[in-house]
């Protein structure tokens, strides 16, 4: 049972609900070894073309990497619910930053239990676990599993975003991939490492949810072969923004965060007029990255240059305030005209913020390169999360 491996308290919370979530208590514990079948793998995809697959092909497995917003939340339910004969098993990750909105984590654990209660599959949620040790090959990022209940909240000091700045320094334009890199690329990376040591998996793809109507973010076949990734909302069902808009309509459930704020609340890749309606709502939203410049501002940074910053244009987290919350003309004016104060103070005339679900693999082949490579053994402590996995494996392979 998922149960078994969570913390005591989790344990507490988690026995109420058992009956409705935990729909792999009548599955009996696997071992490793009989959970390893013969080799399976996506060669049919052709680099994330789906047009390769052949009627009556058996199944093959898929790992989807879950966002956690709502197009990647609607390619994982039309995966789950019309294409099984097709992908089964189907790995379902979320990487959780320590930096989402405490209603992404709310709209992850409701997909969740959905996807148990009709689907019987799980999400597995990764957190990244630094290594200080030192760098290069066999010091890079790995990952422990957490849920729900135990998943590090914005804000927690002493989460995996304050161990990657750490190490790495600040996320800002200055070292743009740190971020996704390490805290959604790495550990979702290991986790699938390990999956595919366990049951001697190969060519295995990992689906990410970039839509159709996003030309501007697909990569080419040849880079879809190589990192080993797919987009299903392109290849095998076309949909676009509107359909996205459309799909939710109809659920019983929704991401309930306002676009101005998003995910990552006050991610560098925000426009700065849209940072700035983040302050002007509310200012202690930057506080956690005003004391991380403070502490971290020169880590990995060469001695002949200045100290980092998070935003666009050199702007620190104190700047974004000031000019935002401790100006009184900008709170007398609407907030069109402020934004665009705003900007012209910065200099960043985008409004366009940040508005696309950050996927991380949607630039994988760059990515994994700069990877370490973590030498990540399975913990035997985490066993019992995997064992729904290794019931789902061994019961589509016969």
């Amino acid at each position: 049972m998922l149960s078994q491996a969570l913390s005591p308290i989790a344990r507490t919370v988690r026995a109420g609900i058992d009956a409705q979530l935990d729909l792999f208590a009548d599955t009996p514990d696997l071992p490793v070894e009989a959970a390893a079948p013969a080799v399976m793998d996506l060669a049919h995809l052709e680099g994330g073309n789906f047009a390769g697959h052949t009627p009556g092909q058996p199944a093959v497995p898929l790992y989807i990497a879950f966002s956690g917003g709502k197009t990647s939340a609607m390619m994982t339910e039309i995966i789950l619910r019309d294409y099984s004969h097709r992908f089964n098993p189907v790995f379902i990750t979320f990487a959780n930053t320590g930096q989402e909105h405490a209603k992404t984590i709310e709209f992850v654990f409701e997909c969740q239990q959905r996807w148990e209660r009709l689907y019987g599959t799980t999400v597995v949620w990764l957190e990244a676990v630094v290594n200080h040790a030192g760098r290069g090959r066999g010091y890079g990022t790995s990952y422990k599993i957490v849920d729900y209940y135990s998943a590090t909240m914005h804000w927690n000091w002493n989460g995996p975003f304050t161990e990657v700045i750490t190490k790495y320094g600040l996320p800002s334009p200055a070292s743009p991939n740190v971020c996704n890199r390490e805290l959604k690329l790495a550990p979702q990376y290991a986790y699938r490492r390990n999956i595919e040591k366990m049951l001697g998996l190969k060519n295995v793809y990992t689906a990410i949810g970039i839509r159709d109507d996003e030309p501007q973010r697909h990569q080419s076949a040849a880079e879809q072969r190589k990192g080993k990734f797919c987009y299903p909302m392109v290849d095998l069902f076309q949909s676009d923004k509107q359909d996205v808009a459309d799909f939710w309509e109809d659920m019983d459930f929704a991401l309930g965060i306002p676009e101005e704020l998003g995910n990552c609340v006050t991610c560098w890749k925000k426009s700065v007029p849209k940072l700035g309606s983040v302050a002007n709502t509310n200012p202690n939203y930057f506080t956690f990255f005003d004391i991380h410049e403070q502490v971290n501002g020169r880590t990995n940074v060469p001695d002949d240059a200045p100290a980092r910053t998070f935003f666009r244009n050199h702007l620190s987290a104190e700047d974004i305030v000031n000019i935002t919350v401790m100006d009184a003309d900008y709170k007398d004016i609407k907030a069109q005209a402020a934004a665009r104060r705003l900007a012209a103070k910065a200099g960043d005339n985008d409004f366009s913020g940040c508005t696309s679900e950050c996927q991380p693999f949607a630039n994988a082949v760059d990515l994994v390169a700069e990877l370490e490579d973590a030498d990540v053994v399975l913990p035997s402590d985490m066993l019992p999360y995997y064992q729904p996995t290794l019931a789902q494996f061994a019961q589509a392979a016969h």
